[in-house]
Order: C-alpha cells, then sequence, then structure tokens
C-alpha cells in the first residue's frame, strides 16, 4: 500500500512519514502527544503541502529532516527535507498544525514558552 502501480512511494504513504517525523521529533522537544496527553491536549494536523522533485521508487532509502520553523496565531509550523540516499534533496514540505482539547477539539494556545522553546531550538540547529 506504500507504492502505486509504477513503484513510486505514494503520497499518502509519505505524508504518514512525515508526520511519523514530526510526532518523533516533537517528543524529543518535550511537546509530543504523550506530553499534551497529560493536560488533555493533542496536536492535530490542519494543512500539508508536500513538493516532490523526484519520485521514490521501491526501495530507495530516504531520510526526513524536520525543524519547527514558526508559529501562526494558533499554529505550529513545521518544515521538512526529504533527501535521498544519496545524499541529493528530492522533496520538501510544510505542515501547519494546531493544539486542540480532546473532548471538544477547540484549539487552544499553548504555554508561550513552547513558542520560545521552539523558535530557540530551531534557529541552534540551524547554525
Amino acid at each position: 500500500y506504500e507504492v502505486d502501480i509504477h513503484n513510486r512511494l505514494t503520497i499518502q504513504a509519505l505524508a504518514q512519514f512525515l508526520q511519523e517525523s514530526a510526532s518523533n521529533h516533537a517528543a524529543l522537544l518535550g511537546f509530543g502527544v504523550e506530553s499534551l496527553l497529560k493536560n488533555n491536549r493533542t496536536w492535530v494536523l490542519s494543512r500539508l503541502a508536500v513538493e516532490i522533485r523526484e519520485s521514490i521508487p521501491l526501495g530507495e532509502t530516504i531520510t526526513i529532516k524536520t525543524w519547527p520553523a514558526d508559529t501562526d496565531k494558533l499554529f505550529f509550523i513545521r518544515d521538512f527535507e526529504i533527501i535521498n540516499s544519496k545524499g541529493s534533496i528530492i522533496g520538501s514540505a510544510t505542515s501547519r498544525d494546531v493544539a486542540c482539547y480532546i473532548a471538544r477539539y477547540v484549539p487552544t494556545v499553548l504555554n508561550l514558552f513552547i513558542h520560545i522553546y521552539m523558535l530557540d531550538k530551531f534557529l541552534s540547529n540551524r547554525r
């Protein structure tokens, strides 16, 4: 189910890989799903824009790099690079997520500390 009839990675499968990468990275930074669940919140994907420069054939090893890029009101913006086994960037993506209360899926403003922490982590990782 991860490849199409031409044995290329499907956009749906790539989107799942991107979300898994985002989830793992958010957990490393201290505000993954498990962390948010303690306060009855969770992440909800609002938008995902993907640009593929080169198709990904069956058997290709890819690396996904991701980092918090910015915030916009209630949205947390995350960028991605998709890199093939030769080290070439073959795609990029941007996601917009919002933290929501679980009971009603109403967007919630997370502590300003998280905004500052994310930006600081982003800037220190990009230096």
